[in-house]
């Protein structure tokens, strides 16, 4: 299906920075060996994104794309932030505007965070954790009692059952959390509101390019030259190399993985509905919740 393979972990540092804890990117094409990259800033990172797509589009090649960050939030959401579209555009468009993300790494994503919390109007939620400085009447540094916010805690994928099932290590942190260890919800902020700057102002690479399954449904897109997934890279991570970071590992094992499944043909079916979930299930991870691409 694909020509390129392309994995990306992502990061919410509030600085440039390099090494651990930053941000990741390998590209594989079939044959080669996965090559990386650290940049040291989202900006960085978002070029680099951008000239692998414009290069698509230059040579006629396809390139799968894989992003170690949440696309949608649990269903509910939406209707809840009263987001026109009332569907995932809604979101990722409403975050293009709030979100300030400097070239320096610098960006506002706790100031955000409670502002959706006072338009959701439950309090100190969903959204939580940030530093002390951070604390707002609407964002707290401690997870809230979700039995008084009228949203889920996790989307559906994100179950720590659905992993148990599957013999994986671990399961995501809920999409709300944005501070300390595991704190996805920040990745999940910036990530979101930057590829949605990057469809909005370039609008040669916005076209041609699918993310799966919010705009394709529960299919595989044949006819994109990039499609977007989102990966969860712990389940494919090679063991680091003496003195390798473990983020660069995790990347470049995504990667092969992508690569191995395609040359076996088994890429066409990850895209199709997962076992075990309704057509009433399908049609909110269609229209908000987005799925980890390739979870059993």
């Amino acid at each position: 299906m694909f020509d390129r393979y392309v994995t990306v972990d992502w990061s919410a540092a509030a600085t440039p920075r390099t090494g651990a804890d930053s941000i990741w990117i390998a590209a594989l094409t079939p044959g080669a060996s996965p090559g990386t990259i650290n940049p040291g800033t989202r900006a960085e990172a978002i070029d680099i994104v951008a000239d692998l797509m414009a290069d698509d589009r230059r040579t006629g090649r396809r390139t799968l794309f894989g992003f170690d960050f949440p696309f949608g939030y649990p269903v509910g959401t939406v209707a809840a932030l009263r987001v026109l579209p009332g569907n995932w555009r809604g979101v990722w468009k409403l975050l293009r505007t709030l979100i300030v993300d400097r070239a320096d790494n610098w960006n506002n994503r706790f100031a955000v965070a409670g502002e959706l919390n006072r338009r959701i109007g439950a309090g100190e939620g969903p959204f939580w954790g940030c530093p002390r400085a951070q604390v707002t009447r609407h964002l707290s540094g401690t997870r809230p009692d979700y039995a008084n916010i009228p949203l889920p805690e996790r989307r559906m994928v994100d179950n720590p059952q659905r992993f148990r099932t599957a013999g994986l290590p671990g399961a995501p942190q809920p999409v709300w959390k944005l501070f300390t260890a595991g704190s996805v919800g920040g990745q999940a902020l910036t990530g979101i509101a930057t590829l949605a700057r990057l469809l909005r102002e370039r609008p040669d690479l916005a076209q041609g390019t699918r993310i799966w399954p919010l705009d394709t449904g529960m299919q595989a897109p044949y006819a994109a030259a990039s499609v977007w997934v989102e990966l969860y890279p712990t389940m494919f991570a090679d063991r680091p190399a003496t003195g390798q970071v473990k983020d660069e590992a995790q990347v470049v094992g995504a990667a092969r993985w992508l690569g191995e499944a395609d040359s076996a043909g088994r890429l066409p079916a990850l895209f199709r509905r997962p076992s075990g979930v309704s057509d009433a299930q399908a049609a909110a991870i269609v229209r908000e919740e987005g799925w980890i691409f390739g979870l059993p």
